[in-house]
C-alpha cells in the first residue's frame, strides 16, 4: 500500500499554539510569507478575552504580527 500526503502550495492554512504567562504585555511573532504565493494572511488569537492585534508587512518576506490580551488562557 502507497500513501501519499497531499502538500497542494494552494493550502496555506497552519496553526501555532501560544502560550504564555503574561498578560497585558505585548508580544509578537513572524510569519515567513514569502514563497507563499498570491493570497491574504489571516491572524487569530483565541481566548477568554479578546486579542489586540497588529500585523506589519516587513517588505522582506515577513511579516510581524504583534499582539495583547488581557486575560490568561
Amino acid at each position: 500500500m502507497k500513501v501519499t500526503r497531499d502538500i497542494s502550495p494552494t493550502i496555506c492554512g497552519w496553526l501555532l499554539v501560544l502560550t504564555s504567562d503574561c498578560v497585558t504585555v505585548v508580544d509578537e511573532f513572524n510569519v515567513y510569507t514569502q514563497e507563499a504565493g498570491p493570497g491574504k494572511l489571516t491572524v487569530n488569537i483565541d481566548g477568554p478575552s479578546k486579542a489586540k492585534i497588529d500585523v506589519v508587512d516587513r517588505r522582506t518576506g515577513f511579516v510581524t504580527v504583534s499582539y495583547v490580551v488581557e486575560k490568561e488562557g
